[in-house]
């Protein structure tokens, strides 16, 4: 085993680094007697630390040479700037400190092993791998004296001339030290420029996204707010604001899934760019609302634009393999004095835009100031019928169901009315629109059907047994996820016969959602209580879907009715729902009777009971007998 040779080890950690004066006299000795001077020339500074460790080894004579810089403090790693060893530069590495040559040089400086360096480093197995004897390295250090690296050589046969070898280490490392000083601010800087540009593409996507619609990539309501503002600010010129709603989208979301929903809306705003002028600016607000602003427009272009959207947005769509028609319902609102703020135009667009819907959707409105009046009295309404159940402003009457042949009443209909303390009494069609978009109409319902349980007790306690009670029942409590356990609940409550309740549900709620309707419809025949189509003959039922449903009776709607006596389409069309009607076991009644003459027609048609004015008007309880 070869004894381990450490010549020289020195702790000098010198500030700056110069060629000392015995390696100058060294180096100018061995060029007097004929040995050949230590040089390197670099063209390129890129370049410069291949360079280096390729004529260093060269030039010494040495299998290998190599520059190194710290890696890792904890533990301990260095990393390989360059690397040349068998007359070829080879791949950088990192490597543990412990245990090497390397680790002597960090501590002390300069280190030098003439023999025996494997033995003397048992640890580094890559000495013992490549057959390493010798071993010389010296420390690099920046202008403050701290450490960025080291230069070193390695030979696989003990040290000739050990002095030269720390000579040409001691020259060259000088400007190794400035090389590696300037990568490491390059480094630095590089690192600082990725980070700023890394901050700056992060400020950039938050602004983005804060500004911009994930789905359709349209602006959204923030932006398109500040182009009204400054719209507004820059007066003197004519602009629009449309207020874009899709009409059934959620019946489209519900039944094809939010993948072909989000898919739809995507398809919506796309459509929308390519319609807008330079100028123009299409923004989705959220759901299923766009907005769009057009910039110096009078009203024959702005009504142009918004048809054009119309029919855009109404052009088929394929979504998940299905054909899908969608409509939009638009209101338009052009600027005008009086608007001091983004929000106040917007407002009124979207009030356009509610009146569109109630007109029949898949159309536009243009805003005008009787809008915002309806509107805030709407709005008013609302907040009244919010406190009417609490304050006992709500009250049922009962309108009786009369058997044609005898006179006889055989039921009534529970109606709602409220007699609010300034506007007296206001009428369903006025407040269950309300109630039904605000969701209110799922409380009122249930207050009216508990309301009904109790006064079928009284009833049956004044010997008015035989009456049964039609509640109409509202879509939106339809789609209550819980609607049979709050029927099941209500009508437990009360000691009555679940028989002589019957529950009236539209024609056109049914066929919204027909397997669904069924099903629920299937469950509430199951608690025992009866079932009436209402509203029937404006819809589009089919016979096969009412065989699918548990329906012991149906009602004429009131517009078959009225012309009973005068338009003999509407009578054929009465006795063709009779005689349906009779095919599928169904009771049937006409209602909103107000005159003898359609009293007289029904009775010649067949028809078994009616309601109506002319029969009674709706009675308080106390009254029914």
């Amino acid at each position: 085993m070869t004894k381990c040779k450490r010549l020289q080890k020195s702790r000098n950690t010198r500030a700056v680094r110069s060629l000392n004066i015995a390696a100058m006299q060294f180096l100018a000795a061995q060029r007097n007697d004929g040995s050949p001077p230590l040089h390197l020339t670099v063209s390129r500074r890129e370049h410069y630390f291949q360079t280096l460790v390729r004529e260093l080894a060269e030039q010494l004579g040495v299998a290998f040479a190599f520059v190194a810089e710290l890696a890792d403090r904890a533990p301990l790693r260095a990393r390989t700037i360059a690397r040349f060893g068998d007359g070829k530069l080879l791949p950088n590495s990192e490597y543990l400190l412990d245990g090497t040559p390397c680790h002597d040089v960090l501590q002390s400086g300069f280190a030098i092993v003439a023999d025996g360096a494997t033995s003397c480093f048992p640890q580094d197995k890559a000495l013992g791998t490549m057959g390493i004897e010798s071993y010389a390295g010296i420390s690099l250090v920046d202008d403050a004296g701290d450490l960025i690296g080291w230069l070193a050589v390695m030979d696989r046969k003990p040290l000739a001339d050990a002095a030269r070898t720390r000579a040409a280490l001691e020259l060259f490392a000088g400007r190794t030290e400035t090389e590696l000083h300037r990568r490491h601010l390059q480094s630095a800087l590089h690192r600082e420029s990725l980070h700023r540009r890394s901050a700056e593409e992060r400020a950039a996507r938050v602004t983005r996204d804060a500004m911009l619609d994930d789905l359709t990539l349209l602006p959204k309501r923030t932006l398109f707010l500040e182009r009204l503002d400054r719209a507004l600010l820059r007066g003197g010129s004519r602009f629009a604001v449309l207020f874009i709603d899709l009409d059934r989208f959620k019946v489209i979301n519900d039944s094809l899934g939010h993948v072909a929903g989000d898919a739809l809306l995507r398809e919506v705003g796309r459509r929308l760019r390519t319609i807008l002028r330079g100028n123009d600016l299409a923004a989705r607000l959220g759901g299923d609302e766009f907005t769009v602003f057009l910039d110096e427009v009078d009203e024959p272009a702005a009504v142009a634009i918004a048809s054009r959207i119309e029919r855009t947005i109404e052009k088929p769509i394929l979504l998940d393999g299905h054909e899908v028609v969608v409509t939009a319902s638009v209101g338009i609102a052009f600027n005008a004095p009086h608007y001091r703020r983004a929000e106040e135009i917007l407002r009124d667009a979207d009030t356009a835009m509610y009146r569109a819907k109630e007109s029949g959707k898949a159309r536009f409105e243009i805003f005008d100031s009787g809008m915002h009046d309806r509107a805030v009295d709407r709005l008013q309404i609302e907040m009244d019928l919010r406190r009417a159940v609490d304050r006992g402003q709500l009250h049922i009457v009962y309108q009786p169901i009369i058997r044609i042949g005898d006179g006889a009443m055989t039921g009534v209909e529970a109606l709602l009315r409220w007699a609010h303390p300034t506007r007296g009494c206001v009428m369903p069609a006025t407040f269950i629109p309300i109630a039904e978009e605000t969701g209110l109409i799922v409380p009122i319902g249930d207050w009216v059907l508990d309301r009904v349980c109790v006064q079928l007790e009284e009833w049956q306690s004044r010997g008015v047994a035989d009456i049964g009670v039609n509640v109409n029942l509202s879509p939106v409590q339809l789609r209550q996820y819980d609607i049979i356990e709050r029927i099941d609940t209500i009508v437990r409550r009360h000691a009555i016969d679940p028989r002589r309740l019957r529950l009236e549900v539209t024609e056109s709620a049914i066929m919204a959602t027909p397997e669904a309707t069924a099903y629920i419809l299937r469950q509430i025949s199951g608690l025992g209580i009866q079932l009436c189509i209402d509203d029937f003959g404006v819809g589009y039922s089919s016979l096969a879907q009412l065989l699918r449903m548990p329906f012991s009776s149906l009602k004429i709607d009131r517009s078959l009715v009225t012309g009973l006596a005068q338009c003999p389409e509407q009578r054929e069309m009465v006795r063709a729902i009779h005689s349906l009607a009779r095919t599928l076991n169904l009771q049937v009644v006409a209602e909103g009777v107000e005159s003898a003459e359609q009293l007289a027609v029904l009775k010649e048609l067949g028809i078994e009971y009616a309601q109506g004015f002319h029969l009674s008007t709706p009675r308080p309880p106390q009254d029914v007998r």
